[in-house]
Formats: structure tokens, C-alpha cells, sequence
């Protein structure tokens, strides 16, 4: 297995486990980011998520569920980036091993399932919806959390910026 993992900063994984499971914490944290900081951050968590398996990868879970669609499996990629630097590099290294991948993606699926029953299991959490800011309201989690701050603060929407975001994290990454 080649552990050569894209090179998230270690500022972008502190923010997330300084601030794990409170999303008002990460709120705080967020909000005192300059414009560049936070659309690195941004930028940073798709890179983690898609680094995973992109959208249209998903795993097949089983019988019943079968292949998780491209939301289901954005969604379940945004959680383990949001678990913090351990748990996204144990699955993201799994990359040349693709039957080792979907494996671990099909237990993550069920852990998450589990952790937002059950609140935690080991060390992984489920995070907290409450925001302080009532405009952040339908972006309760830290993926999406950068959309309604950078909005807010700069007065700008930040999906019109992801193509010049994308291309600095591009550089920065490769």
C-alpha cells in the first residue's frame, strides 16, 4: 500500500480537530479566517473528500442499498474528512487498492450510521447542529459551514470563486 497521501495542511486538519464535534466552535474559528484562509479551507475539504472517491464511485453497500448515489457518497466522504487527519488517512491511503477502498468505504458507511444513532464510536463523533449565526441555518455541517461565513463576511458566493479557489488549491496540492 502506497501511503503517499495529497498534502492537506496541518492547519486545515487542526481547525477540524480543535473544533471536532462543536460547530460553534469551528464556526469561530471560521469566521476569523481572512478571505484567502477560508477559501483554502474550502477548498481543502473537497480536495480531502474528493481525494476519497469522487462522487460518482461510490461504493455498493449491499443488496438493498445498493451503490450509494453521487449525493450519498458526498455526503459520506465529507464525514470522514470531518473525523479529523487519522480517520481520512486510513481510507484515503487505500487508493491503489480498490477492493481494500471499498471496503473500508462500506464500513464507514455503516459507522456513520451508527455514530449519528449512537453520538460516537471510539473516536469518531457525530457533530452538533447548532449554529450561532441563524443566516448559517441548512449548512450545519464543517464541509459546508465555509459557504454561508464567506457569504456573510465578504458578501461574495463562494461556488462563483471555485473555479480560481480550485486552480490556487490545485498548485498548492501538486
Amino acid at each position: 500500500m502506497n501511503i503517499d497521501l495529497i498534502p492537506i495542511p496541518s492547519w486545515f486538519w487542526e481547525i477540524i480537530d480543535n473544533s471536532k464535534p462543536d460547530l460553534i466552535k469551528l464556526e469561530q474559528k471560521l469566521e476569523q479566517l481572512d478571505k484567502e484562509t477560508l477559501e483554502n479551507y474550502y477548498g481543502f475539504y473537497k480536495a480531502a473528500s474528493q481525494d476519497i472517491c469522487e462522487p460518482w464511485s461510490g461504493p455498493f453497500i449491499d443488496d438493498s442499498i445498493g451503490h450509494l448515489s453521487e449525493d450519498s457518497t458526498s455526503d459520506l466522504t465529507d464525514w470522514i474528512v470531518s473525523q479529523g487527519y487519522d480517520y481520512w488517512a486510513s481510507i484515503s491511503a487505500l487508493y491503489e487498492d480498490e477492493e481494500a477502498k471499498e471496503k473500508a468505504l462500506v464500513e464507514a458507511f455503516w459507522t456513520e450510521d451508527k455514530v449519528s444513532k449512537e453520538g460516537k464510536h471510539g473516536s469518531l463523533v457525530k457533530w452538533t447542529y447548532t449554529i450561532s449565526n441563524p443566516t448559517y441555518k441548512g449548512y450545519q455541517s464543517p464541509g459546508y459551514l465555509p459557504i454561508p461565513i464567506y457569504k456573510h463576511k465578504f458578501k461574495l458566493d463562494i461556488y462563483d470563486e471555485e473555479e480560481k479557489i480550485f486552480k490556487r488549491i490545485d498548485k498548492l496540492l501538486w
